[in-house]
């Protein structure tokens, strides 16, 4: 045959889908089952420290892909169906498992057969938790000259790259050419009728904002709140940095004073001193006063604390939060308390009506998911 003809298989592949088919299915259950798993697997330690590339052992329970299953204990049972059964009956039950469930008890290796573990890399644990956040209240700002760069397939021709064939358009011109000499069909194909896409890199303007990240560093920030508000920052960092190119952070660590200082010294710097929360409130006014103005930037503020705050400063920071809520797209605060009842700084947030304002209570490491939800979940998939 002449090689500048080209083949097309008119075999019936839906038997040989099937496969495929029923693996996506699985994969869909893996995934169905990994989003459960997200409260855990976010609130763990160690995934702070991995690399993007390497990857996690995750325990799922009871997620087995189709196959034939044989009857271990050999039974010579046959039984045929009278045709009025759906989906969802229940054919027969085994005798033994019943009676086991009687008397509970259920062996230990019967349950041990449904665990197995998924391998799962830190950029796909981000990617299934990313997908439904977004920072919130983004708008255009005035000044906005930052764009980012996006590939758009915007037209067809004769020459191209082979990954870029188009194969629809391809066949198009094959039939067309076919049907002009009296052939209808889509054999056979020359080199003359493969058409390739050519794409365009487009620039799409982005808007500008800010996210100040404080932390609570005083000495009632124990080592367990201090995980906990660490994980939360980590989270936030990596959700801005994956997700968006044209978002700066600042980093504002406070006890009795507030300082500005850089990414690593946040995430490591010790704790001691008493807490005085308008501290942080006044370095993130003055920050936003000279570098973030509010007509160019969209602002961000994220706070986390035990509440453990100066009885006598409560009030300054309410009138901070009330000055600080005016420049903002959302001030959020994220409360680190194991007890049953809120801080009097909790108690500010907490009677405050503005839209821009959202608080949690972490009380658990698991916690941490349902905090970054709260603040950056899509209207949806609002906790």
């Amino acid at each position: 045959m002449d090689s500048s003809h080209f083949i097309i298989s008119e075999e019936d592949w839906s038997i040989h889908r099937k496969g495929y088919e029923n693996q996506q299915r699985y994969h869909e259950k893996i995934k169905k089952a990994l989003k459960q798993k997200l409260p855990e697997l976010v609130s763990k330690a160690d995934i702070i420290v991995k690399k993007e590339k390497e990857s996690l052992l995750i325990p799922v329970w009871s997620l087995n892909e189709y196959k034939i299953r044989y009857d271990r204990k050999r039974n010579n049972n046959i039984g045929q169906g009278q045709g009025d059964s759906k989906k969802g009956d229940i054919i027969a039950k085994d005798k033994t498992m019943q009676q086991q469930d009687k008397q509970g008890h259920a062996t230990e290796n019967l349950f041990q057969q449904n665990y197995y573990e998924v391998k799962i890399s830190i950029a796909e644990l981000e990617e299934l938790f990313f997908e439904e956040l977004a920072l919130p209240n983004l708008k255009q700002k005035k000044e906005d000259k930052v764009s980012t760069e996006d590939m758009t397939f915007h037209a067809v021709h004769k020459k191209g790259l082979e990954g870029n064939m188009d194969k629809k358009r391809t066949m198009l011109e094959a039939y067309r050419r076919n049907a002009r000499y009296g052939n209808p069909s889509f054999f056979p194909i020359y080199v003359d009728d493969v058409r390739y896409k050519t794409w365009n890199v487009a620039n799409h303007p982005t808007t500008k904002a800010v996210v100040l990240a404080i932390m609570d560093t005083s000495g009632s920030m124990d080592d367990f709140k201090s995980n906990i508000a660490r994980s939360f920052f980590f989270w936030v960092n990596r959700f801005l940095n994956t997700n968006y190119e044209s978002v700066e952070l600042e980093f504002i660590a406070h006890h009795i004073e507030a300082s500005v200082v850089d990414e690593i010294s946040f995430f490591t710097k010790g704790k001691g001193g008493g807490t005085i929360c308008s501290s942080a409130y006044k370095k993130a006014l003055e920050l936003i006063n000279k570098n973030y103005h509010p007509d160019n930037y969209n602002i961000y503020i994220f706070h986390v604390s035990d509440g453990a705050n100066l009885a006598s400063d409560n009030c300054r920071c309410e009138k901070l939060i009330k000055e600080l809520l005016e420049y903002c797209s959302l001030f959020g605060y994220v409360e680190v308390n194991t007890k049953n009842r809120h801080s009097s700084l909790m108690k500010i947030f907490k009677e405050r009506r503005e839209l821009n304002l959202r608080s949690y209570t972490v009380k658990n490491e698991s916690d941490v998911y349902y905090a970054m939800k709260q603040f950056f979940a899509i209207e949806q998939y609002r906790m």
